[in-house]
């Protein structure tokens, strides 16, 4: 028990949302030091790791034979517990520096899917111990992305959150009081991404790269018709002759290959709204959607959100770090952060509300 406490006085605070595409360490008094990519390349030969975050992430695509590129984070959970550890471990080495010891544990304090089971939240748990954690607390994503939205309402009355990531949209009922239901979806930032890529193979029998796909969403992707049409000039690999190749692509085209995606969101954003309370509908009234996560800087989504249920929609002033920073918000105020922190069991409406899965093709 005794060291227990010197190594709680000694240690450096930690939150880290360890997402599907990016990773974010908040440490305490300090804000958000680090933002990485959840991405980390190993030595075939003897799984000794080489690279994490940005670093790995340039190496995919181009990477030598005896090198590997993984994301060991998928749809928003630990998918590969080994290599999330050392990830883990090497992010927070970049975070903390020369603070890291041996006998100098950091207090983590992680985000982690408001549906995920117990079996996810311990190997999560887990590969945070093995990474250096001294003590581990879980709050479940949907509260953290309320607090650094600013969308919790302190007057009791509910906030709806849909927070768009990379691997998952965690569509969220929330209050002062805890998490009130939630669904995910596994349509978010990759499976845009990939339907982009899609569309270009079959259309254009071109391949594009992650990157490519990623940057044709970011520059033509909306979720309404742009006027005027934009267009971009796309590189990528003929799929036939193996030779590099150009296209145009317009945004009239990628609007037709996300819309289905979009609609799925917005289809479980209704499928809440349908099973909520009176009283909780009352309070949406007022606290409206906030609309959080990478995603949801998709060009003219608020705009759909708002002409598909008219009731006031908000984008988070920080969208990317909204996890991040409610995360560390916990941090800086103990009293809430042992009010927030998951349970050791999966809670009962888990299994009360069945997620939504799959995308409209």
């Amino acid at each position: 028990m005794i060291w227990e406490r010197i190594g709680q006085v000694l240690a450096p605070s930690v939150a880290v949302d360890l997402g599907t595409v990016n990773t974010l360490i908040y440490v305490r008094h300090r804000g958000i030091v680090l933002a990485e990519p959840t991405a980390i390349a190993v030595d075939r030969a003897d799984g000794r790791v080489l690279a994490v975050g940005r670093e790995a992430m340039h190496m995919l695509g181009r990477e030598p034979r005896e090198i590997a590129v993984h994301r060991p984070v998928r749809s928003g959970v630990v998918a590969d517990y080994e290599l999330a550890e050392k990830l883990l471990r090497g992010l927070l080495e970049q975070a903390l520096g020369s603070r890291l010891r041996s006998w100098v544990f950091p207090r983590l304090v992680l985000g982690t899917p408001s549906v995920s089971t117990y079996v996810e939240r311990r190997a999560l748990r887990e590969a945070a111990h093995q990474a250096g954690g001294f003590h581990t607390i879980l709050i479940e994503d949907g509260i953290a992305a309320a607090l650094g939205a600013g969308a919790l309402a302190h007057n009791g009355q509910a906030s709806l959150i849909v927070d768009i990531g990379g691997g998952t949209t965690d569509i969220s009922l929330v209050t002062t009081s805890g998490l009130i239901a939630a669904y995910s979806l596994n349509v978010a930032g990759i499976a845009m991404d990939q339907a982009i890529s899609d569309y270009v193979l079959k259309r254009y029998g071109m391949i594009v790269s992650e990157q490519m796909a990623e940057a044709i969403k970011i520059t033509l992707g909306a979720a309404l018709p742009r006027t005027p049409t934009r267009s971009m000039r796309v590189a990528g690999k003929n799929v036939h002759t193996g030779t590099p190749c150009e296209i145009t692509l317009t945004s009239d085209e990628v609007f037709a290959v996300l819309n289905g995606l979009v609609e799925t969101i917005l289809q479980g954003v209704r499928l809440m709204l349908e099973r909520m309370s009176p009283e909780t509908a009352a309070d949406l009234c007022a606290t409206g959607i906030t609309l959080t996560g990478g995603g949801s800087l998709l060009c003219d989504l608020d705009a759909r959100f708002q002409q598909e249920f008219g009731i006031p929609v908000f984008r988070a002033e920080h969208p990317l770090e909204s996890v991040a920073l409610g995360l560390g918000y916990l941090l800086e105020e103990p009293v809430w952060l042992e009010h927030f922190r998951c349970e050791e069991e999966d809670a009962e409406w888990m299994n009360e509300v069945e997620p939504i899965y799959g995308a409209a093709r």
